[in-house]
C-alpha cells in the first residue's frame, strides 16, 4: 500500500488527517486497509478524491454538496465512497467529482451552478447520486481534467484527438465569444494527426499539449506576458497552470509567466538544483522534485497562506505530531519540504501539499 503525506489547507478535514486544522509541516494520512496503491490523486475547493490499482475511489473533507455521496456532510478520514463500477480516471471542480468508469462513461456527483456538471440547462445538482455525462468508445483512450468551475476531457483514438469541455465560459476558457456558461460537454478542439497529450488548466485559461510536448492551442485569458509564438517548438518538458500563472518546464530551468503576488512565478535565481526532474501546480503554489546522487528531494514555493509550502528552511521529514500553521510562510520562495529514497509522486491542491511514494 501507498504511504501518503500531506500539509495545508483543511478546514473541512480535505487532508483526511482525522483533524481540521490547517498544518504548516507533513503529517502521514492514515489510509484504509482497503485501498491500494495510489493511482491518482484530485482536489476539488475542500474535497480530495483517491482512486487506487483496482479501480476503487476513496474521499475526504466537504460533503455538503454531496460531491462525496456519503450521509455525513463532513468527512476528516479518507471513506470508500459508493461506486458500483471500477474507475479508470478522475477529476474535480471546486463542488463535484467526475469519474470515467471501466466502460469508459463518464458519471458525475455534486453541485455547480456555472454548468460545470455537464448535464444540461438549469441542472445544478445531481441529488447524491452518480449520473451520466457521456460515453466513449471502447478502446479510446480517455484522459480527465478539472480546475474551478470547468472540467475538460481529452478522447484518443486511432482517427486523432477529440477534446470536450464545459463549464464557466466568462472568459473564452472554452469558446469565443464568450457566455456565461456551456452547460454541456462540447467540442472545443479536434485533429485527425495530433495526439493531445496533456491539457493543463488555469482558473480561466487553459493549454493543450501534444505527444511531441509542442503547445497547440491556447484559450481564455491567458496571462499577458506569455506569448504562445515562441513556445510551439520541442523545448518543453513540462507545463502546468497555476489559477493566475503558467508555468514551463525547459531543459535547464522554470520559466513562468502571470500573477506573481505571493511569488507564483518561479525564480531561479534563489535555486541552485539543475536536475529537476518533475514538478506540479496547485491553485497558486508549486512543487517540483529534484534528483541529488541517491535520494530525491521535494520543494514548493508560491503563495502559501494555508502552510502548504512548509515552514521556511524547516524539517525535511514527516512529522509524528500537528504542526499548526502559524502564518510564518505566506509568500514562499523555493523552500524544501521532504526527502526520500524512492522517487516520490506529488500533487498540488487548492492550498495543499501531497507527496505519495
Amino acid at each position: 500500500m501507498s504511504r501518503l503525506y500531506c500539509m495545508g489547507s483543511n478546514g473541512q478535514g480535505q487532508l483526511g488527517l482525522s483533524h481540521r486544522e490547517d498544518i504548516i509541516a507533513l503529517q502521514e494520512v492514515p489510509l484504509p486497509e482497503s485501498l491500494n496503491k495510489i493511482k491518482k490523486l484530485n482536489c476539488g475547493g475542500n474535497h480530495t478524491i483517491l482512486l487506487d490499482s483496482n479501480g476503487s475511489i476513496y474521499g475526504t473533507g466537504d460533503n455538503n454538496e454531496s460531491q462525496l455521496g456519503l450521509p455525513e456532510k463532513v468527512l476528516a478520514q479518507f471513506n470508500k465512497l459508493q461506486c458500483n463500477v471500477k474507475v479508470k480516471d478522475i477529476a474535480c471542480s471546486w463542488t463535484s467529482t467526475l469519474i470515467l468508469t471501466e466502460g469508459n462513461e463518464l458519471l458525475i456527483m455534486g453541485k455547480g451552478f456555472k454548468g460545470e456538471l455537464g448535464l444540461g440547462s438549469g441542472v445544478v445538482s445531481t441529488e447524491n447520486k452518480w449520473v451520466s455525462v457521456m460515453k466513449f468508445k471502447q478502446g479510446n483512450t480517455v484522459k480527465l481534467y478539472g480546475s474551478l468551475q470547468n472540467f475538460v476531457v481529452v478522447d484518443n483514438s486511432l482517427y486523432g484527438s477529440i477534446i470536450y469541455g464545459w463549464g464557466a465560459n466568462t472568459k473564452c476558457q472554452l469558446l469565443s465569444p464568450k457566455s456565461r456558461k456551456v452547460e454541456k460537454p462540447t467540442v472545443l478542439w479536434e485533429s485527425s494527426n495530433t495526439t493531445i497529450q496533456e491539457v493543463a488548466m488555469g482558473k480561466d485559461f487553459f493549454a493543450f499539449i501534444d505527444d511531441q510536448r509542442n503547445l497547440v492551442k491556447l484559450t481564455g485569458n491567458v496571462p499577458q506576458s506569455f506569448d504562445l509564438k515562441n513556445r510551439t517548438k520541442k523545448d518543453i518538458l513540462g507545463i502546468h497552470c497555476m489559477w493566475t500563472s503558467i508555468h514551463l518546464q525547459t531543459a535547464n530551468q522554470i520559466q513562468s509567466y502571470g500573477n506573481n503576488r505571493y511569488n507564483q512565478l518561479f525564480d531561479n535565481t534563489k535555486f541552485d538544483r539543475d536536475n529537476v526532474i518533475k514538478f506540479v501546480a496547485g491553485s497558486e503554489h508549486g512543487i517540483l522534485v529534484t534528483k541529488r546522487e541517491d535520494f530525491f528531494e521535494v520543494w514548493c514555493w508560491g503563495w502559501a497562506e494555508h502552510g502548504n509550502c512548509g515552514i521556511l528552511n524547516g524539517p525535511t521529514e514527516v512529522q509524528t505530531s500537528i504542526h499548526i500553521n502559524d502564518q510564518s510562510n505566506i509568500s514562499s520562495p523555493p523552500n524544501m519540504i521532504f526527502k526520500c529514497k524512492k522517487e516520490p509522486f506529488v500533487y498540488g491542491g487548492c492550498a495543499t501539499t501531497w507527496i505519495w511514494v
